[in-house]
């Protein structure tokens, strides 16, 4: 399931030139190499991202939830 942020861009500085290199949540997610124009690669260790990212996504899903509830009580009530 794809989570709420997937299609946000981020940007994860170069360590060597600092140069911001563009690329999405999903993206991160998959632990990507990245290789900045200066030539330096970049590997991300997404497992820690992944775990966080998880929490939004689990409480994105309980407000949604929350909310379908709410508005049949609305309607219903």
């Amino acid at each position: 399931m794809p989570g709420l942020l997937d299609d946000q861009e981020i940007t994860i500085p170069c360590p060597t030139c600092e140069r911001e290199i563009p690329i999405t949540v999903a993206d991160v997610r998959r632990s990507p190499k990245l290789t900045c124009a200066c030539g330096q690669d970049i590997a991300i260790d997404a497992s820690e991202f992944n775990s966080e990212m998880r929490k939004v996504d689990d409480a994105e899903k309980r407000l949604d939830d929350s909310i379908k509830r709410l508005n049949g009580t609305i309607i219903g009530g």
